[in-house]
């Protein structure tokens, strides 16, 4: 019974100590938010914009409004709350909408999108 209440409490704690390390930071979630608005709203970008052709958007106006426009707001409209093992991330753009994701193992899930 105490072999496995140890090997267990090991088990827990290298999984925490994996989790911490892998905890992905802000500039890794604002690159990954940044991706997602873009792949998602650049239909609306090139409508609002005017500057795409039968493809979508050019790669330099896209690398423009993206690194410009729609990362800046990211970073400024995005709250994280960092518990160690895990980041909760909340952003929310007035008149666009809000994003919550959680950041663990190096990658993100985003949760809920409205």
């Amino acid at each position: 019974m105490t072999g496995n209440l140890v090997k267990g409490s090991i088990a827990v704690v290298t999984l925490g100590v994996i989790m911490t390390a892998t905890n992905p930071k802000q500039e890794a979630y604002t690159e990954y938010a940044t991706e997602r608005f873009m792949n998602q709203s650049g239909q609306f970008v090139c409508e609002k914009t005017g500057y795409c052709d039968k493809d979508g958007m050019p790669v330099m106006i896209k690398n423009t409004v993206k690194n410009n426009f729609i990362k800046p707001a990211i970073t400024t409209a995005t709250e994280r709350q960092n518990l160690g093992v895990v980041s909760l991330y909340t952003t929310e753009v007035p008149g666009v909408g809000q994003m919550k994701t959680v950041g663990a193992f190096g990658k993100f899930f985003t949760y809920s999108q409205s």
